[in-house]
């Protein structure tokens, strides 16, 4: 069999020199998918290809359509006040879920325009404040009402002398509310006051945001009081939204949109039939505002790549598709395929290979894939591609499980096993290892806002434990985020790009989904922290990518865990944690018992994962949670 007829494919320019250096059989053909793709192409002409060349720059094109259409009223008071909603309010029914939301979805730049607003705290709450600040309105966010009652309303509005006071209230359309008793009692009460005061005053029904009338309804009882409503200056407008996190995040989620839109070979009608079969009235309106604007924004990208003769990467995918299916000699000639990574592919992708086996019915097709470190959804893989594999590929399939590693020792055998398989989607493997060694994973809590002592500390305790040796010892940084190498600035910490250096040690820093792949003899991962940005990262997917994202998931924080799985399976010898001791990511709690032991006691017992702080108050100590900054108001006296 010649060595050309076997085709080796991976992901990454770095697997596949990996691959090179162990194949040692000249001629096998090795690439990425991006390398087979271009190759493939060579054989196409004018008709398929249109004598177009690969896009550099698509990141910066579609920021600048984007930023135009910021001009259209309707684009910017969607960002503000729809899309900055990633889920209905009305739905959260419990308090947990309510801070949760709160810190998943609040940011604090509006705050940040201008003092005196006051602090927001819930994310409602923020949205209407854009409202407010964008019509020109003065308004305090929170101020106490008077100095004889404990009441604070959300707004406060100051208008021609006049007071205005606006209320946010989580009850249906029958006055009803999912809260205890003794906020129904407080909703009364509040009535009853403004009533006897004869203050101006309005309620507001979280409900409304399900059906998108939050925003007119407030400009209907705004207009009582201001017939003349009119929004401050354009020019004003769309520098205060460029600032904001919100833009930010738009702009993301339209890139992603479009990778996956073409990746996953969708249509503009599919997705529209999608939205109206979605049973969630939230969901469809906040759903359907977006793929607008998004009609737009392909149509744009489209007419710049045609304008320019430019194709780019999915494109050239699905181009080299329809060249081996209209060609025949592209492709032809292969006898066997090895797919690495199987679990990372996309659904054009998987129409290419399938291309190439239609083109070689002889051909077999050999995949390497592991459900466990399914790590890229938001790239268009699925765990349905293993699950699945035989009715993706419409071929008969042998199935063998990889049940042993050479990596790590029986440590981290039973924590990472343990921690992956509570998700019952996993497929139920029993992991055993020829590694004789243990390899530990250690848990080190800090008290700052930063990692570099703890990062000390640890080296430290390795050149206790090494001595001389530890300069052999190849070493590992690993966070969540590129950005977490910042939690290392110390004056003794050296860290340019992804090197950090300490004495006489240097190792290299990358993200989780960087890691894969790697092996390590130590590990150290930092800021595996209960935060936004800590671990799970609780800005999870937002809820518009699942109408192109497939094999969507139940189980709560699934792809997160797979990462974290990822992480903890890389060091031969040691893996440290680092965490802050107030708010320990909870993935921690579900590896060490000791943990859940020590920390539990601190919790707040109203919202479930804030920290009880003492503080002391005019009448005495009390304990108050950490969450409060995101609408968590429980306190207890002492």
């Amino acid at each position: 069999m010649p060595p050309e007829s076997i085709l080796l494919i991976s992901f990454t320019k770095k697997t596949v020199e990996e691959l090179r250096e162990r194949c040692d059989v000249e001629g096998v053909e090795i690439r990425t998918f991006h390398s087979l793709g271009n190759n493939l192409l060579k054989y196409a002409d004018d008709n398929i290809t249109g004598s177009r060349r690969m896009i550099q720059n698509t990141d910066e094109v579609l920021e600048q359509i984007i930023a135009n259409l910021l001009e259209q009223d309707a684009v910017w008071q969607y960002i503000l006040y729809s899309f900055s909603l990633p889920s209905d309010p009305a739905k959260l029914n419990d308090e947990h879920a309510r801070v949760l939301y709160n810190r998943i979805s609040l940011t604090r730049t509006l705050r940040q325009e201008t003092e005196t607003h006051g602090m927001i705290r819930n994310k409602p709450e923020q949205v209407i404040a854009y409202w407010l600040y964008l019509y020109g309105y003065e308004f305090k966010v929170r101020e106490k009402i008077s100095d004889e009652v404990d009441y604070r309303p959300n707004f406060t509005v100051f208008l021609n002398n006049r007071r205005i006071y606006i209320d946010l209230l989580d009850i249906d359309e029958r006055g009803k509310t999912w809260r205890d008793k003794n906020y129904a009692k407080s909703i009364k009460w509040r009535q009853r006051y403004h009533a006897e005061h004869k203050n101006s005053y309005i309620a507001l029904k979280n409900i409304w945001w399900r059906s998108g009338i939050m925003i007119k309804m407030l400009m209907q009882k705004m207009s009582v009081f201001n017939k003349n409503q009119k929004l401050i200056e354009k020019v004003k407008i769309l520098q205060f939204i460029k600032t904001e996190e919100e833009y930010e995040k738009f702009v993301k989620i339209c890139k992603t949109f479009m990778f996956l839109y073409k990746n996953e070979l969708s249509s503009i009608m599919a997705i529209k039939q999608k939205i109206a079969n979605n049973p969630d009235e939230f969901f469809r309106y906040r759903a359907s505002g977006f793929l607008k604007i998004f009609e737009q924004v392909v149509q744009t990208y489209s007419e710049y790549l045609d304008a320019n003769r430019l194709y780019d990467f999915s494109d050239m995918i699905n181009l080299a598709t329809e060249a081996v299916r209209e060609i025949p000699e592209c492709a032809a000639g292969y006898r066997y395929i090895l797919l690495d990574e199987v679990q990372d592919i996309s659904k054009n992708r998987i129409e290419l290979i399938r291309a190439i086996l239609a083109k070689n019915p002889s051909c077999k097709l050999f995949a390497v894939g592991d459900d466990w470190q399914s790590i890229y959804r938001f790239t268009g893989s699925s765990l349905k591609v293993i699950l699945s594999f035989d009715q993706m590929f419409s071929i008969k399939t042998k199935r063998s499980l990889i049940e042993a590693t050479h990596r790590f020792g029986k440590d981290t055998v039973r924590v990472s096993s343990e921690f992956i398989k509570r998700n019952p989607l996993q497929v139920n493997k029993k992991i055993h290892t020829s590694v004789k060694q243990q390899t530990p994973i250690s848990i080190l809590l800090n008290k700052q806002n930063s990692d570099a002592e703890s990062f000390i500390k640890i080296m430290k305790i390795l050149e206790r434990e090494y001595g001389e040796e530890l300069k052999s010892k190849s070493i590992q940084v690993i966070s969540r985020f590129n950005r977490d190498i910042e939690r290392l600035s110390h004056p003794e910490i050296i860290v340019k790009e992804s090197t950090i250096k300490w004495r006489n040690y240097s190792m290299e820093f990358c993200s989780m989904h960087k890691s894969k792949g790697i092996t390590r003899d130590i590990v150290i991962i930092l800021n595996m922290n209960d935060d936004l940005r800590g671990m799970p990262a609780q800005r999870e997917n937002d809820p518009i990518l699942n109408l192109l994202l497939s094999g969507a998931e139940d189980f709560p924080y699934a792809e997160e865990r797979r990462l974290f799985y990822v992480a903890i399976t890389r060091a031969r010898e040691h893996t440290f944690i680092i965490a802050n001791r107030k708010n320990p990511s909870p993935f921690l709690f579900e590896i060490s018992e000791e943990l859940q032991e020590d920390l539990s006691a601190h919790r707040c017992p109203r919202c479930g994962f804030g920290e009880l702080i003492k503080k002391h108050g005019k009448r005495g100590d009390f304990y108050y949670c950490s969450n409060y900054l995101y609408d968590c108001d429980y306190k207890k006296r002492i």
